[in-house]
């Protein structure tokens, strides 16, 4: 059994003394479990949205953090916010979320 299940199952089976620390026991047992591919795609994921200025069409827009690039750009991900933007970006975030979890153990 690894250093990290072990730790698991010690704050699965503690018992809170007091609402501050079951919500200790809480956030514990959520940072050993490892990163699915949904949970980054809902914190880590943007889209490049047309702009919206009648001026500007041949821009893009993050749907972040509203940085502006030119149409045609290729970024997998924000310039700005380092959001992943694509499928593609998404596989990179999690083969080194992974890569993290696999060095932990």
């Amino acid at each position: 059994m690894t250093e990290a299940e072990k730790a698991y199952q010690y704050f699965v089976i503690a018992v809170p003394e007091n609402e501050e620390q079951a919500k200790a026991y809480f956030w514990a047992r959520k940072a050993l479990r490892p990163v699915s591919r949904e949970q980054v795609e809902k914190v880590w994921r943007g889209e490049w949205k047309p702009a919206e200025s009648p001026y500007m069409n041949e821009c893009e827009d993050c749907s972040v953090c509203g940085y502006r690039t030119p149409w045609g750009h290729g970024f997998r991900f924000c310039p700005t916010c380092g959001r992943a933007m694509t499928d593609e970006a998404v596989k990179m975030v999690m083969k080194r979320l992974e890569a993290l979890y696999d060095n932990r153990t």
